[in-house]
């Protein structure tokens, strides 16, 4: 089972690691301090939701990748994954008083 949501240092954009060294768990992170806590791409603030909006208005991961250079191909397929394995949770939604 691959750890999506946690990496053992804290991102910034000037420290992602290289290719070689990363894995897919290593790509998507969430913390409080970056973007209100949504999932991003570690190392930006390129959220999932960002990529899956772009993804869902262009035709390839080219121009996504165009649109957004500082990610890659591998980060596209994270936010991918990431976002598919959220949709196979279920949730529900509830009135609050």
């Amino acid at each position: 089972s691959q750890r999506i949501l946690e990496h053992p240092y804290q991102p910034t954009m000037a420290h992602r690691l290289p290719l070689e060294r990363r894995q897919r768990g290593d790509l998507i992170t969430i913390d409080s301090a970056i973007c209100n806590g949504r999932p991003v791409v570690m190392g930006t603030r390129i959220t999932v939701q960002t990529v899956m909006e772009v993804l869902a208005t262009v035709d390839t991961v080219e121009d996504v990748l165009k649109e957004y250079p500082a990610l890659t191909r591998e980060d596209v397929s994270a936010c991918m994954e990431w976002a598919w394995r959220s949709m196979a949770n279920h949730f529900q939604i509830a009135a609050l008083a």
